[in-house]
């Protein structure tokens, strides 16, 4: 939970008003009392933003965000999950930032060959999302509405970005931006780019 959480208490000094589920706010004592709770399946109007969270599939309490605001649409971000339940076709996702963690084809190979422990895969399997997983959802979401796709939380050497972003292509045709992020850059997510 705590890396989840990790910079909240120098938000909170800086001024910031900091929102959590009940969880995370429990988890960090003290300093979660200074959080205003977000509840799963609520709506919020947080400025010119319109935040729904709902739950995500992970080893503790964590949210996935449908978030809208005129200057882009509709978003969906949802990393630390190994999948999601719900299903937003019927909100036009312009966007879609979801995690892809890893293949699940590179982390057996990985296992046969000894260099991970089997615990440690049974852990990433139960809480982070495969491509294949990452693929399904998009297909399943897919609308004539959406302009791009950023993939989330690439696991440094269980996951092939290339291939991910060509996977996810794929699904979405042409006319969607697909991504890998990158902490480095800066993605533009309005809805009309001039």
């Amino acid at each position: 939970m705590i890396d989840h959480a990790k910079y909240a208490k120098e938000y909170i000094k800086c001024g910031f008003q900091v929102y959590a589920s009940q969880g995370t706010a429990d988890a960090l004592g003290e300093a979660g009392k200074s959080f205003t709770i977000m509840r799963s399946n609520y709506w919020y109007q947080i400025g010119g933003f319109n935040i729904t969270p709902f739950e995500c599939h992970h080893d503790v309490e964590c949210y996935g965000f449908i978030i809208r605001h005129e200057d882009f649409g509709t978003l969906l971000f949802a990393t630390d999950t190994a999948y999601i339940k719900n299903n937003f076709k019927g909100l036009n996702l312009s966007h879609i930032l979801i995690e892809s963690n890893y293949s699940e084809a590179i982390v057996n190979g990985y296992l046969e060959q000894g260099i991970i422990d089997k615990a440690r895969i049974e852990r990433v399997f139960k809480t982070h999302m495969e491509i294949g997983t990452t693929a399904e959802f998009i297909k399943a979401n897919k609308t004539n509405s959406l302009d791009s796709v950023l993939l989330l939380h690439l696991s440094e050497g269980n996951a092939n970005p290339e291939g991910f972003q060509q996977t996810i292509q794929e699904v979405v045709g042409d006319g969607v931006v697909v991504r890998i992020a990158d902490k480095n850059v800066t993605y533009s997510l309005d809805i009309c780019p001039f």
